[in-house]
């Protein structure tokens, strides 16, 4: 559900990946992209619906810091109502949550790409 509100939250926005901004800046600095993976987030494995909404009302995470009343309204408000709507709010629930990793080397070095 989480990961559903950020991905409609940068629908949202004119705001560029962060990601295609870190490769932009790399090549601008002579990096080449060795590796690009996604690992599972072991400390991240389960949240607590009602405490994922708390920290969404709180604006806890990054990405809602700066938000304005219409995506608040048309996005968060309607994550925050499905939250609410679970029919435990306080069981434990998979995130399946993982997190994005860019490796570069700079030509010429002898570091190589993981395999």
């Amino acid at each position: 559900m989480l990961r559903q509100l950020r991905t409609a939250l940068r629908a949202t926005s004119d705001v560029q990946d962060l990601s295609q901004r870190v490769l932009e800046t790399a090549g601008r600095h002579g990096l080449t992209l060795a590796a690009d993976f996604a690992f599972v987030r072991d400390d991240r494995e389960t949240l607590i619906p009602r405490g994922a909404g708390a920290d969404i009302e709180a604006r806890t995470h990054s990405h809602l810091w700066d938000l304005t009343d219409a995506p608040w309204t048309a996005v968060v408000e309607p994550a925050l109502a499905a939250l609410r709507a679970l029919s435990d709010p306080d069981r434990p629930q998979p995130t399946g949550r993982s997190s994005r990793s860019l490796i570069f080397v700079r030509p010429g070095s002898d570091i190589t790409a993981p395999r």
